[in-house]
């Protein structure tokens, strides 16, 4: 994809680290926005206009701390974007949402990659598999 112009969407865990984009973006003479974007930012209609309202050729860039991620990436998807058309660095603590293969539960877990199922208690093995209708990762069991 040739890049026409970039926005970025940064929030407190990841402005640090889009300081040196920020820098390659301007010595590129590429245009390019950044917004502040924060938990509350989900619920606004601006950003969910901001993203819609950007024209083909335009790449998304994503700083901001891992809870905030999922959330962002999904409406830039609504708003048209591609993976192709996006790059995104998460921040901080990081939990996953783990499917359990046997009860069809979810469970939510820091860095384990070996858990007990909440709901069934059955030892899973977190996967490398992310389901995106399902926002989560397949937990698959383990005979121990």
């Amino acid at each position: 994809m040739q890049k026409q112009r970039c926005v970025l969407l940064v929030d407190a865990a990841g402005e640090h680290a889009s300081h040196e984009l920020r820098k390659q973006l301007s010595e590129s003479n590429l245009p390019f926005e950044v917004h502040h974007v924060g938990k509350g930012s989900l619920n606004q209609p601006g950003l969910e206009r901001l993203l819609s309202n950007q024209q083909i050729g335009t790449f998304l860039y994503v700083y901001t701390a891992w809870d905030l991620q999922q959330p962002l990436l999904r409406l830039a998807e609504e708003a048209g974007f591609s993976d192709d058309e996006m790059e995104y660095r998460g921040f901080g603590p990081m939990s996953k949402q783990v499917y359990c293969s046997a009860c069809q539960e979810m469970n939510e877990v820091q860095q384990e990659l070996e858990f007990f199922c909440d709901f069934c208690g059955i030892h899973l093995t977190v996967s490398d598999h992310f389901s995106k209708r399902l926002q989560a990762y397949l937990g698959y069991t383990s005979i121990q």
